[in-house]
């Protein structure tokens, strides 16, 4: 890759690397980096983090030696993809970085990736890591099917399906609020009849609700919006609720207002699950996403099967 990028970025003139590392030790080294620098959320780098993590490398690398600033002046000169902003040192584009910490988790041995993508799950249980965990997802995806089937795809569509009760539309229902929302927040008018606006009508699950995010969005996104037409209409208005003080913005001015929530942290209020149960919408919708569950473990364990069955027959055959 480093040669293939000079060659585009330079008309095939390859310079010669001061560090004095292979191709491979280079890539290894920066493997490493961007996993490390990757999972601290850490996406440009200050010259005393650069040495830090350079030297934390070398330790558990200790097959390689090199000089660490001669190994950054080698990034951003002879292979030239990083790029430096008055001392602070970054990507020239920053799916390189993503790109490097997949080949990293793809290089581990197999009991070091299981390690791996349960830390993975855990670290993108945090509602602020989203964004960032797409295009990383899906380049392990791509490097490391495999791994990424059964130690990553596999058990979050398992814990979905835990937590989704499907002995009736009933349980399947009520299961799925369970999961998804802890507090419905219930449209109040204040001052005449300007409607409060709040930040968010349904107040998630989110750390049960963004572990598995990448895979369940597009079907949790569609029942979402049908929940939040329903509470807008008044649908739910006549639920059991409690009373909060809460901030909102109206019309004309922002402030604070009492006003009701359904609490569903624990169980979902009869009533409100009465209410529900007449939403064909919202039903379908959820048998959708179970269904969807179900599919997607059928070609999950099918996926890991066959490649670990074509693996051994090629095996037995030498």
């Amino acid at each position: 890759m480093f040669s293939e990028h000079d060659s585009k970025t330079k008309l095939g003139f390859v310079r010669q690397k001061r560090s004095g590392l292979t191709q491979e030790q280079f890539e290894e080294v920066l493997r490493a980096f961007c996993f490390l620098s990757y999972f601290e959320n850490q996406f440009d780098w200050e010259s005393d983090y650069l040495m830090s993590k350079l030297n934390e490398i070398k330790k558990r690398i200790n097959s390689i030696k090199f000089e660490n600033m001669l190994f950054v002046e080698d990034l951003k000169s002879a292979i030239a993809l990083w790029i430096d902003d008055n001392g602070l040192v970054s990507f020239a584009h920053r799916s390189l970085q993503e790109y490097f910490a997949a080949l990293f988790v793809s290089n581990l041995n197999v009991l070091e990736k299981e390690r791996v993508y349960t830390k993975v799950i855990q670290k993108f249980s945090v509602p602020k890591s989203v964004n960032e965990t797409e295009n990383f997802i899906s380049l392990c995806e791509e490097i490391d099917t495999l791994n990424y089937n059964k130690y990553y795809k596999l058990p979050l569509f398992k814990e979905l399906r835990g937590l989704l009760n499907t002995n009736s539309d009933y349980e399947l229902v009520k299961s799925f609020l369970m999961f998804f929302v802890c507090e419905i927040n219930l449209p109040n008018l204040v001052e005449g009849d300007n409607e409060v606006t709040y930040a968010t009508i349904l107040n998630l699950n989110a750390t049960l609700v963004y572990r598995s995010i990448y895979f369940h969005i597009d079907y949790t996104q569609k029942i979402h919006s049908l929940l939040t037409r329903k509470v807008y209409s008044g649908y739910f208005n006549k639920c059991s609720s409690k009373s909060k003080l809460n901030s909102f913005t109206s019309k004309n001015k922002r402030g604070k207002s009492v006003v009701k929530y359904i609490d569903i942290n624990g169980e979902v209020p009869r009533d409100f699950m009465d209410e529900i149960m007449q939403c064909q919408e919202i039903i379908e919708a959820i048998r959708e996403l179970s269904d969807y569950i179900d599919n997607s473990i059928k070609s999950c364990v099918s996926y890991i099967d066959e490649t670990q069955d074509l693996d051994k027959g090629l095996v037995d055959l030498i």
